[in-house]
């Protein structure tokens, strides 16, 4: 069998193939990943017009090709199933509800359900590292193990999605396993309830452990840009008594919040005027109005201001400089100055929000594929960032190197 899928790989040019055989009469299933459409296409040609091989049907007899041919065995019950995949799975679908985790679940429970529907989705190598990853935490597999077949496969795994995605699903198994809460003074354990929220995107809420009380817990990765947190979410969290509630830096996420992505950093920059930041000493555009379409070209005033605080803007002048053009530029700014400048430093404003019993569990899958996991409060959160700084990222990227180019989301908080 070994010999046969070997070479089946080297002539399909395929980035894996997984083998299931079962049943009486003994029946077995190539499942053929492959890098791209146009190979998938030549292969069904080349089963279809071989009138000994059958896809996806009762079948025996030879796969032919340059490079020879391969005996099948006349007793098999042969399928053959061809699929076009990459290493980046598509969105969400290592998120828990595709595992079946929509009910709260008894720990034990818990555990049987996530291990079982992993193992029958069919999400290649990828999978199979999800798979691998549940049992290393339960312990029932060495590190070198799991070490072995990362290094193998690595190029075959969306770590991204396992990080971002799978690690809510894993979280908990980690947390119980290794009695991760007892750095912080709270209880998670095997009698423990597991629940993910229902409304999908709760403010910074991911899960929730319930034992001898309820901790809700936080889901991050330690990958570089991840983790954006909307300013909508934390003045949902912020307390109307809050020093913060009535401030010039809330006042700037309300502006960014409640407009559309290209008028919100405009109508934000009006309050980093009224703090004396130097280059928007002659900010003025008030004239922006809310409903302002993206595409729609600033007067000439508009236009100088922009020359006065980038003057390698001036290059795009005879396109005619757009809202979005404008917004990309006065996002740019805010950004910066909140890495920067004292006066724009969120993170005593973050640390008001943050609500005092919400946990954050933090997953790292570094070069060997073992997962490194951190409990942190959301003091420590702060602490943590504290050499980076929290800071508003603008996300109204330059298309090309055109300031007329799309808005994407809106700008948020970068932890």
């Amino acid at each position: 069998m070994k010999d046969f899928v070997e070479s089946l790989k080297e002539i399909t040019g395929a980035s894996d193939i997984s083998v299931l055989t079962q049943g009486r009469p003994k029946k077995t299933v190539y499942h053929i990943f492959l890098p791209n459409a146009q190979r998938a296409g030549a292969i069904a040609t080349l089963l279809d017009h071989n009138p000994k091989w059958k896809r996806k049907t009762n079948g025996s007899g030879v796969l032919k090709s340059s490079k020879g041919y391969i005996e099948i065995s006349p007793t098999e019950f042969i399928v053959m199933k061809i699929e076009v995949t990459s290493t980046r799975l598509p969105q969400n679908v290592l998120k828990p509800d595709k595992f079946g985790l929509t009910q709260p679940l008894k720990y034990p429970k818990y555990v049987e359900t996530l291990q079982g529907n992993t193992n029958e989705l069919k999400l290649g190598m990828t999978g199979s590292y999800c798979s691998m990853l549940i049992s290393h935490q339960l312990g029932k597999i060495p590190n070198s193990t799991l070490v072995d077949f990362f290094k193998e496969h690595r190029k075959n795994i969306d770590i991204a999605s396992v990080m971002k995605d799978f690690g809510e699903c894993l979280g908990p198994i980690a947390i119980v396993e290794n009695n991760m809460f007892s750095t912080i003074g709270k209880v998670a354990n095997k009698y423990s309830i597991v629940e993910f929220p229902k409304r999908p995107n709760e403010p910074l809420l991911d899960y929730i452990i319930e034992s001898t009380g309820v901790i809700n817990v936080s889901a991050k990765t330690a990958a570089k840009h991840t983790n954006t947190v909307k300013g909508s979410d934390l003045l949902s969290m912020l307390d109307k008594k809050s020093k913060w509630f009535n401030d010039p830096m809330t006042n700037i996420i309300r502006e960014i919040e409640l407009n559309t992505a290209w008028v919100g950093p405009i109508k934000a920059g009006e309050y980093l005027k009224e703090m004396k930041f130097k280059e928007f000493k002659t900010f003025d555009f008030s004239w922006v109005q809310t409903n302002a379409k993206k595409d729609e070209l600033i007067p000439y005033a508009a236009m100088k201001w922009i020359e006065s605080v980038d003057p390698s803007k001036i290059d795009f002048w005879n396109k005619g400089i757009t809202i979005i053009g404008l917004s990309q530029v006065v996002g740019q700014l805010i950004e910066t100055y909140s890495k920067t400048d004292p006066r724009l430093d969120f993170r005593p404003f973050i640390s008001d929000a943050l609500s005092s019993d919400l946990v954050y569990v933090k997953l790292d899958i570094g070069a060997t594929g073992i997962p490194k996991w951190d409990v942190l409060t959301g003091k420590d959160l702060l602490n943590d960032m504290s050499s980076s700084r929290v800071y508003l990222r603008s996300k109204s990227y330059q298309v090309k190197g055109s300031l007329d180019g799309r808005a994407a989301d809106k700008m948020g908080f970068q932890l």
